[in-house]
């Protein structure tokens, strides 16, 4: 049956952007450093292709190269890189638990295409992501229905242990960005190479106290803040109540386990360490 299926959330094809983001990681006490070194954004724009007779999504670098292009079907998402012919296994949101699969992903800063295989551990309804399907991997990585790979559309799907972390910095269609959070506005898909750190003493540092808290983290900063994202160190969003106003923001932290945790503040453009206790 899974087979058959018919994604609920399809992969979009037009007016989508998807921006991915490495970062190396300087572990460093107490806050570790975190310094942009790639960023890659794509784009959809309604254009089509046929590759061995069947119809494809054209996905082009934001703006202008051609990337590859992709098919969706039986809630697999299927991709054939630029210059070739052969389709390889991106996504299958019809998986379950327990299934092996053969999929593509580029490796990070080389972008070397290649196929690995990953073990399905969880699959199902995510009502955080407005219900879409959640593919969890036993390597650590995450899919995400009709939008991706929450480490990047070709992301590695296991975890890094080499001092670098990948994201999926933003992904929006039409005017609405679905990921890290769904709401208004499209995904910028320019940013400049090293911009984004933490731990760093300059004017652009956003303050957050008290760190470690055992709930309230209070945020301020020297530009408006207008948007924040808190994950966990292996990069998985997590949700709390925030009010935002001007250069201040207040977070309640209380529902969460006690751990460290990433704070992004878009604003300053900054990663830095929350330790809730």
């Amino acid at each position: 049956m899974a087979g058959g299926a018919v994604a609920q959330f399809p992969m979009p094809d037009s007016g989508a952007v998807w921006v991915n983001t490495l970062y190396n990681v300087q572990p460093s006490f107490p806050t570790a450093v975190f310094t942009l070194m790639q960023a890659e954004s794509y784009c959809v724009n309604g254009a089509d292709t046929i590759v061995n007779g069947l119809p494809y999504v054209q996905l082009h670098y934001c703006p202008g190269t051609y990337k590859g292009a992709f098919r969706e079907a039986a809630g697999r998402v299927w991709y054939v890189p630029a210059g070739e012919t052969q389709e390889v296994l991106l996504y299958d949101f019809s998986a379950l638990p327990g299934d092996t699969l053969l999929v593509y992903h580029e490796t990070a800063l080389s972008g070397q295409g290649q196929l690995s295989p990953v073990v399905v551990n969880s699959a199902g309804p995510d009502p955080q992501l407005e219900g879409r399907q959640v593919v969890q991997l036993s390597e650590g990585g995450r899919w995400i229905e009709g939008i991706g790979a929450a480490w990047g559309l070709f992301s590695e799907p296991w975890v890094n242990v080499s001092n670098y972390q990948l994201h999926l910095e933003c992904m929006s269609y039409l005017d609405s960005t679905r990921y890290p959070m769904p709401g208004p506005g499209r995904c910028d898909p320019f940013m400049a190479v090293g911009e984004y750190r933490s731990g760093a003493t300059d004017s652009n540092t956003a303050c957050l106290f008290p760190n470690p808290t055992t709930g309230r983290l209070q945020v301020r900063s020297n530009s408006p803040i207008e948007h924040l994202r808190l994950t966990t160190v292996d990069g998985r969003g997590v949700q709390v109540a925030a009010t935002l106003g001007g250069n201040i923001a207040v977070l309640d932290l209380a529902p969460l386990a006690p751990g460290v945790y990433l704070l992004y503040t878009r604003a300053a453009g900054l990663a830095q360490r929350v330790v809730r206790e």
